[in-house]
Protein backbone atom coordinates (compact mmCIF):
# COMPACT_ATOMS: atom_id res chain seq x y z
CA UNK A 1 0.00 0.00 0.00
CA UNK A 2 1.57 3.32 -0.79
CA UNK A 3 2.49 5.47 2.47
CA UNK A 4 0.55 9.17 2.40
CA UNK A 5 2.10 12.03 3.43
CA UNK A 6 0.49 13.04 6.90
CA UNK A 7 -0.27 16.28 8.45
CA UNK A 8 1.15 14.77 11.88
CA UNK A 9 4.80 13.02 10.36
CA UNK A 10 5.30 16.81 8.70
CA UNK A 11 3.97 18.85 11.72
CA UNK A 12 6.06 17.19 14.11
CA UNK A 13 9.12 18.74 11.71
CA UNK A 14 8.12 22.04 10.55
CA UNK A 15 9.17 25.18 12.23
CA UNK A 16 9.54 28.60 11.59
CA UNK A 17 12.19 31.34 12.26
CA UNK A 18 11.22 34.82 13.38
CA UNK A 19 11.88 37.84 10.65
CA UNK A 20 11.60 41.83 11.76
CA UNK A 21 10.27 42.85 8.26
CA UNK A 22 7.15 40.59 7.72
CA UNK A 23 3.82 42.66 8.60
CA UNK A 24 0.91 41.26 10.33
CA UNK A 25 2.62 37.71 11.21
CA UNK A 26 1.61 36.63 8.34
CA UNK A 27 3.50 33.43 6.40
CA UNK A 28 4.88 34.22 2.83
CA UNK A 29 2.56 33.52 0.46
CA UNK A 30 5.14 32.64 -2.13
CA UNK A 31 6.97 30.58 0.60
CA UNK A 32 4.35 28.32 1.15
CA UNK A 33 3.50 27.90 -2.76
CA UNK A 34 7.49 26.89 -3.45
CA UNK A 35 7.42 24.39 -1.17
CA UNK A 36 4.72 22.65 -2.87
CA UNK A 37 6.61 23.12 -5.88
CA UNK A 38 9.87 21.45 -4.06
CA UNK A 39 8.54 18.76 -2.33
CA UNK A 40 10.66 15.78 -4.30
CA UNK A 41 9.21 12.11 -3.85
CA UNK A 42 11.41 9.81 -5.38
CA UNK A 43 10.67 6.13 -6.48
CA UNK A 44 13.22 4.01 -4.25
CA UNK A 45 12.60 0.22 -4.36
CA UNK A 46 15.46 -0.62 -1.49
CA UNK A 47 12.90 1.67 1.11
CA UNK A 48 11.24 -0.44 2.74
CA UNK A 49 7.58 0.08 3.02
CA UNK A 50 7.70 2.67 0.50
CA UNK A 51 8.96 5.46 3.54
CA UNK A 52 9.85 8.91 2.95
CA UNK A 53 13.21 9.20 1.83
CA UNK A 54 15.11 11.08 4.86
CA UNK A 55 16.95 13.61 2.48
CA UNK A 56 13.67 14.68 0.94
CA UNK A 57 12.50 15.82 4.68
CA UNK A 58 15.98 16.98 5.15
CA UNK A 59 15.27 19.35 2.43
CA UNK A 60 11.38 20.29 3.29
CA UNK A 61 12.97 21.77 6.61
CA UNK A 62 15.70 23.21 4.98
CA UNK A 63 13.31 24.96 3.08
CA UNK A 64 10.93 25.61 5.38
CA UNK A 65 13.70 27.45 7.97
CA UNK A 66 13.88 30.39 4.84
CA UNK A 67 9.69 31.32 5.71
CA UNK A 68 9.97 34.06 8.59
CA UNK A 69 7.68 35.57 10.82
CA UNK A 70 7.18 38.91 12.68
CA UNK A 71 9.41 39.54 15.57
CA UNK A 72 6.42 40.92 17.54
CA UNK A 73 5.53 37.04 17.77
CA UNK A 74 5.97 36.32 21.45
CA UNK A 75 6.29 32.18 20.25
CA UNK A 76 9.66 31.24 19.80
CA UNK A 77 9.64 28.34 16.64
CA UNK A 78 6.05 28.88 15.79
CA UNK A 79 4.96 25.91 14.42
CA UNK A 80 2.89 26.32 10.75
CA UNK A 81 -0.98 25.60 11.88
CA UNK A 82 -2.49 21.89 10.37
CA UNK A 83 -4.49 24.15 8.26
CA UNK A 84 -1.31 25.36 6.37
CA UNK A 85 0.48 22.16 6.39
CA UNK A 86 -2.80 21.21 4.25
CA UNK A 87 -2.01 23.15 2.16
CA UNK A 88 1.54 22.29 1.39
CA UNK A 89 1.05 18.37 1.09
CA UNK A 90 -2.55 18.44 -0.52
CA UNK A 91 -2.42 15.93 -3.20
CA UNK A 92 0.78 14.79 -2.76
CA UNK A 93 -0.79 10.79 -1.91
CA UNK A 94 2.03 8.58 -3.50
CA UNK A 95 4.88 8.09 -2.82
CA UNK A 96 5.39 6.54 -6.01
CA UNK A 97 6.99 7.09 -9.62
CA UNK A 98 3.16 8.74 -10.52
CA UNK A 99 1.79 11.02 -8.25
CA UNK A 100 -1.29 13.33 -7.97
CA UNK A 101 -1.47 16.96 -7.49
CA UNK A 102 -4.81 18.51 -6.84
CA UNK A 103 -5.62 22.04 -6.25
CA UNK A 104 -2.43 24.14 -6.60
CA UNK A 105 -3.26 27.61 -6.41
CA UNK A 106 -2.64 29.98 -9.63
CA UNK A 107 -1.12 32.80 -7.81
CA UNK A 108 0.69 35.59 -8.63
CA UNK A 109 2.66 38.09 -6.93
CA UNK A 110 1.21 38.22 -3.57
CA UNK A 111 0.98 41.97 -3.62
CA UNK A 112 -1.23 41.77 -6.74
CA UNK A 113 -4.56 42.43 -5.70
CA UNK A 114 -6.20 41.18 -9.08
CA UNK A 115 -8.63 38.87 -8.89
CA UNK A 116 -8.37 37.07 -12.38
CA UNK A 117 -4.45 36.08 -10.68
CA UNK A 118 -5.30 35.25 -7.58
CA UNK A 119 -8.12 33.12 -7.78
CA UNK A 120 -6.87 30.96 -11.10
CA UNK A 121 -6.51 27.13 -9.90
CA UNK A 122 -5.47 23.76 -11.18
CA UNK A 123 -7.95 22.07 -10.35
CA UNK A 124 -6.62 18.82 -11.18
CA UNK A 125 -3.31 17.34 -12.33
CA UNK A 126 -3.31 14.09 -12.85
CA UNK A 127 -0.28 11.52 -14.19
CA UNK A 128 2.55 13.99 -13.31
CA UNK A 129 6.19 12.31 -11.76
CA UNK A 130 7.63 15.06 -9.17
CA UNK A 131 10.76 15.76 -10.19
CA UNK A 132 13.92 18.44 -8.47
CA UNK A 133 12.90 21.42 -7.45
CA UNK A 134 13.99 22.90 -10.84
CA UNK A 135 12.33 20.57 -12.85
CA UNK A 136 9.31 21.12 -10.90
CA UNK A 137 9.17 24.69 -11.15
CA UNK A 138 9.64 24.44 -15.41
CA UNK A 139 6.68 21.51 -14.95
CA UNK A 140 4.29 24.21 -12.66
CA UNK A 141 5.67 27.31 -15.05
CA UNK A 142 3.37 25.04 -17.93
CA UNK A 143 0.29 24.91 -15.66
CA UNK A 144 0.00 28.50 -14.43
CA UNK A 145 0.78 29.68 -18.56
CA UNK A 146 -2.15 27.39 -19.06
CA UNK A 147 -4.52 28.85 -16.89
CA UNK A 148 -3.17 32.00 -18.02
CA UNK A 149 -4.41 31.63 -21.38
CA UNK A 150 -7.39 33.83 -21.62
CA UNK A 151 -6.28 36.73 -19.20
CA UNK A 152 -4.75 39.53 -21.59
CA UNK A 153 -3.63 41.79 -18.83
CA UNK A 154 -1.41 39.61 -17.32
CA UNK A 155 0.42 37.91 -20.83
CA UNK A 156 1.47 40.74 -22.50
CA UNK A 157 2.97 41.89 -19.01
CA UNK A 158 4.97 38.63 -19.90
CA UNK A 159 5.00 38.53 -23.31
CA UNK A 160 4.80 41.41 -24.96
CA UNK A 161 1.37 43.25 -27.01
CA UNK A 162 1.66 40.16 -30.03
CA UNK A 163 -0.01 37.59 -27.33
CA UNK A 164 -2.65 40.26 -26.73
CA UNK A 165 -5.84 37.86 -28.84
CA UNK A 166 -4.26 34.74 -26.38
CA UNK A 167 -2.37 31.49 -27.70
CA UNK A 168 -2.78 28.01 -28.36
CA UNK A 169 -0.46 25.26 -26.50
CA UNK A 170 1.02 22.13 -27.83
CA UNK A 171 2.52 19.25 -26.58
CA UNK A 172 6.31 19.07 -27.09
CA UNK A 173 6.05 15.11 -27.08
CA UNK A 174 3.59 14.71 -30.05
CA UNK A 175 2.91 18.79 -31.15
CA UNK A 176 -0.74 17.62 -30.61
CA UNK A 177 -2.97 20.77 -29.46
CA UNK A 178 -3.73 21.18 -25.50
CA UNK A 179 -6.89 22.29 -24.67
CA UNK A 180 -7.55 20.24 -21.21
CA UNK A 181 -4.86 20.50 -18.87
CA UNK A 182 -4.59 17.20 -18.15
CA UNK A 183 -2.95 16.39 -21.61
CA UNK A 184 -0.28 18.31 -20.73
CA UNK A 185 3.07 16.04 -20.63
CA UNK A 186 6.69 16.33 -19.22
CA UNK A 187 9.20 16.98 -22.35
CA UNK A 188 11.69 14.04 -23.49
CA UNK A 189 14.96 14.63 -23.07
CA UNK A 190 15.84 15.30 -26.46
CA UNK A 191 13.50 17.89 -26.90
CA UNK A 192 15.23 21.10 -26.34
CA UNK A 193 12.07 23.11 -25.79
CA UNK A 194 10.21 22.77 -22.62
CA UNK A 195 6.62 23.87 -24.09
CA UNK A 196 5.28 25.66 -27.42
CA UNK A 197 2.62 28.31 -27.91
CA UNK A 198 1.13 29.80 -30.90
CA UNK A 199 0.73 33.74 -30.34
CA UNK A 200 -2.99 33.74 -32.32
CA UNK A 201 -2.30 37.56 -33.42
CA UNK A 202 0.62 36.56 -35.28
CA UNK A 203 0.46 32.99 -35.58
CA UNK A 204 3.89 32.75 -34.68
CA UNK A 205 4.93 29.60 -32.67
CA UNK A 206 7.36 29.44 -30.42
CA UNK A 207 9.59 26.71 -28.81
CA UNK A 208 10.56 27.88 -25.04
CA UNK A 209 12.98 26.68 -22.97
CA UNK A 210 12.03 27.55 -19.82
CA UNK A 211 15.32 28.36 -16.81
CA UNK A 212 13.85 28.29 -13.23
CA UNK A 213 15.86 29.84 -10.43
CA UNK A 214 13.87 28.62 -7.84
CA UNK A 215 16.05 25.34 -7.19
CA UNK A 216 19.29 24.46 -8.26
CA UNK A 217 21.10 26.42 -10.99
CA UNK A 218 19.92 25.66 -14.27
CA UNK A 219 21.89 23.05 -16.56
CA UNK A 220 22.52 24.39 -19.80
CA UNK A 221 24.95 21.73 -21.10
CA UNK A 222 23.95 18.33 -18.92
CA UNK A 223 26.64 16.53 -17.94
CA UNK A 224 28.05 15.39 -21.84
CA UNK A 225 31.01 13.13 -22.01
CA UNK A 226 33.47 13.54 -25.03
CA UNK A 227 32.46 10.37 -26.65
CA UNK A 228 28.98 12.06 -27.31
CA UNK A 229 27.31 11.77 -30.94
CA UNK A 230 27.64 15.31 -31.51
CA UNK A 231 31.61 15.56 -30.88
CA UNK A 232 32.41 12.41 -33.40
CA UNK A 233 33.15 12.16 -36.53
CA UNK A 234 30.92 13.62 -38.99
CA UNK A 235 29.39 15.20 -35.45
CA UNK A 236 27.85 18.47 -35.30
CA UNK A 237 30.24 19.58 -33.05
CA UNK A 238 33.41 18.21 -34.38
CA UNK A 239 35.05 20.40 -35.74
CA UNK A 240 34.89 22.50 -32.05
CA UNK A 241 36.45 19.59 -30.42
CA UNK A 242 40.37 20.69 -31.05
CA UNK A 243 39.67 24.52 -28.88
CA UNK A 244 37.25 22.38 -26.24
CA UNK A 245 39.69 19.91 -25.71
CA UNK A 246 42.54 22.81 -25.11
CA UNK A 247 39.61 24.54 -22.85
CA UNK A 248 38.99 21.21 -20.35
CA UNK A 249 42.71 20.83 -20.53
CA UNK A 250 43.55 24.09 -18.69
CA UNK A 251 40.55 23.59 -16.51
CA UNK A 252 41.86 20.36 -15.24
CA UNK A 253 45.46 21.29 -14.63
CA UNK A 254 43.82 24.15 -12.64
CA UNK A 255 41.72 21.45 -10.20
CA UNK A 256 44.95 19.28 -9.93
CA UNK A 257 46.92 22.40 -8.47
CA UNK A 258 44.00 22.73 -6.39
CA UNK A 259 43.93 26.38 -7.42
CA UNK A 260 39.51 25.90 -8.48
CA UNK A 261 37.05 23.57 -7.26
CA UNK A 262 34.70 20.90 -9.43
CA UNK A 263 32.22 24.19 -9.92
CA UNK A 264 33.96 27.25 -11.51
CA UNK A 265 33.02 30.49 -13.31
CA UNK A 266 33.63 30.22 -16.97
CA UNK A 267 34.94 33.54 -17.29
CA UNK A 268 36.91 32.56 -13.79
CA UNK A 269 39.12 29.94 -14.90
CA UNK A 270 39.32 31.07 -18.17
CA UNK A 271 39.59 35.12 -17.25
CA UNK A 272 41.97 36.03 -21.20
CA UNK A 273 40.74 33.77 -23.61
CA UNK A 274 41.49 35.04 -27.39
CA UNK A 275 38.56 35.83 -29.03
CA UNK A 276 38.37 33.06 -31.48
CA UNK A 277 38.87 30.28 -28.38
CA UNK A 278 35.65 32.09 -26.60
CA UNK A 279 33.58 32.54 -29.79
CA UNK A 280 34.35 28.69 -30.49
CA UNK A 281 32.58 28.33 -26.38
CA UNK A 282 30.00 30.31 -27.35
CA UNK A 283 29.01 28.52 -29.96
CA UNK A 284 29.56 24.99 -28.53
CA UNK A 285 27.26 26.38 -25.82
CA UNK A 286 24.63 27.65 -28.64
CA UNK A 287 24.20 24.95 -29.77
CA UNK A 288 23.05 22.81 -26.20
CA UNK A 289 20.66 25.93 -25.73
CA UNK A 290 18.94 25.89 -28.31
CA UNK A 291 19.47 23.09 -30.63
CA UNK A 292 20.32 20.00 -29.35
CA UNK A 293 21.87 17.09 -27.26
CA UNK A 294 24.89 15.02 -26.59
CA UNK A 295 22.58 12.81 -29.01
CA UNK A 296 21.86 14.92 -31.79
CA UNK A 297 20.02 18.02 -33.11
CA UNK A 298 16.27 18.31 -31.16
CA UNK A 299 13.07 17.39 -32.82
CA UNK A 300 11.94 20.90 -30.99
CA UNK A 301 15.14 23.25 -31.80
CA UNK A 302 14.38 26.35 -29.24
CA UNK A 303 13.59 30.36 -30.15
CA UNK A 304 12.65 31.73 -27.14
CA UNK A 305 13.68 31.04 -23.60
CA UNK A 306 11.50 31.96 -20.39
CA UNK A 307 13.74 33.11 -17.55
CA UNK A 308 11.67 32.05 -14.20
CA UNK A 309 13.17 33.36 -10.74
CA UNK A 310 10.13 32.12 -9.03
CA UNK A 311 7.18 29.89 -10.69
CA UNK A 312 4.83 31.75 -8.16
CA UNK A 313 5.27 34.90 -8.81
CA UNK A 314 5.02 36.44 -12.97
CA UNK A 315 6.32 39.62 -12.35
CA UNK A 316 10.01 37.50 -11.91
CA UNK A 317 9.04 36.02 -15.70
CA UNK A 318 11.37 37.19 -18.33
CA UNK A 319 10.92 36.02 -22.10
CA UNK A 320 13.20 36.65 -24.63
CA UNK A 321 13.13 36.00 -28.51
CA UNK A 322 15.71 34.42 -30.24
CA UNK A 323 14.59 34.34 -33.75
CA UNK A 324 18.11 33.75 -35.30
CA UNK A 325 21.72 32.71 -34.61
CA UNK A 326 22.91 36.48 -33.67
CA UNK A 327 19.50 36.32 -31.40
CA UNK A 328 20.94 33.14 -29.69
CA UNK A 329 24.55 34.36 -30.00
CA UNK A 330 23.58 37.13 -28.41
CA UNK A 331 22.35 35.19 -25.57
CA UNK A 332 24.85 33.37 -24.67
CA UNK A 333 26.83 36.06 -24.27
CA UNK A 334 24.71 37.92 -22.04
CA UNK A 335 25.05 34.96 -19.64
CA UNK A 336 28.64 34.33 -20.35
CA UNK A 337 29.63 35.79 -16.94
CA UNK A 338 27.17 33.65 -15.04
CA UNK A 339 27.84 30.57 -16.39
CA UNK A 340 29.46 27.75 -13.93
CA UNK A 341 31.48 24.63 -15.94
CA UNK A 342 32.37 21.45 -14.51
CA UNK A 343 33.68 18.11 -15.29
CA UNK A 344 31.52 15.31 -13.94
CA UNK A 345 31.44 11.23 -13.36
CA UNK A 346 28.12 11.49 -14.07
CA UNK A 347 26.89 10.15 -17.73
CA UNK A 348 30.24 8.81 -18.16
CA UNK A 349 30.31 6.05 -21.07
CA UNK A 350 30.81 2.07 -19.57
CA UNK A 351 32.46 0.42 -22.57
CA UNK A 352 36.42 0.88 -23.03
CA UNK A 353 36.77 2.28 -26.08
CA UNK A 354 34.02 5.09 -25.51
CA UNK A 355 36.59 5.73 -22.33
CA UNK A 356 39.10 5.86 -24.15
CA UNK A 357 37.58 8.79 -26.31
CA UNK A 358 36.64 10.34 -22.87
CA UNK A 359 40.31 10.10 -21.75
CA UNK A 360 41.64 13.88 -22.83
CA UNK A 361 38.27 15.45 -20.31
CA UNK A 362 38.85 12.86 -17.75
CA UNK A 363 39.81 14.25 -14.10
CA UNK A 364 40.20 11.39 -11.89
CA UNK A 365 39.16 12.05 -8.08
CA UNK A 366 38.09 9.42 -5.46
CA UNK A 367 38.91 6.72 -8.13
CA UNK A 368 35.92 8.62 -10.07
CA UNK A 369 36.52 9.72 -13.56
CA UNK A 370 35.15 12.66 -14.16
CA UNK A 371 35.03 13.71 -18.21
CA UNK A 372 31.53 14.49 -19.04
CA UNK A 373 30.71 18.10 -19.66
CA UNK A 374 28.66 20.43 -17.26
CA UNK A 375 27.60 24.15 -17.82
CA UNK A 376 24.93 25.72 -15.56
CA UNK A 377 23.74 29.30 -14.94
CA UNK A 378 24.80 30.86 -11.60
CA UNK A 379 21.44 32.43 -9.84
Amino acid sequence: MLKKLTISNIDNIITIKKNKSIKNKKIIEDELNLLINIITIKKNKSIKNKKIIEDELNLLINETNNINLNKSDNKKNKKISRDEIKNIIIGISKISKISKISNISNTSNTSNTSNTSNTANINKINDINIYNKGESGEIITIYKLFNLKDNSKELINIFGDDISDGFQMYNTSDNLIIDNIDKIKKSRSRSKADCILQFKKTNKKYNISIKCNHGSMPSILNHTPRSAKVFCDNGILFNNLTKLDNLIKILNNERKTGMVGEDILISKVFPNLDEEIKNNLILVIKYFVFDGTGSGESSNPVNSVLEINNPNDITTWKFIICNNDNDKINYIKQIYDKLVISMRDKGMPKDKNKLNICNPWIFEQNNKKKGSLHIRIKK
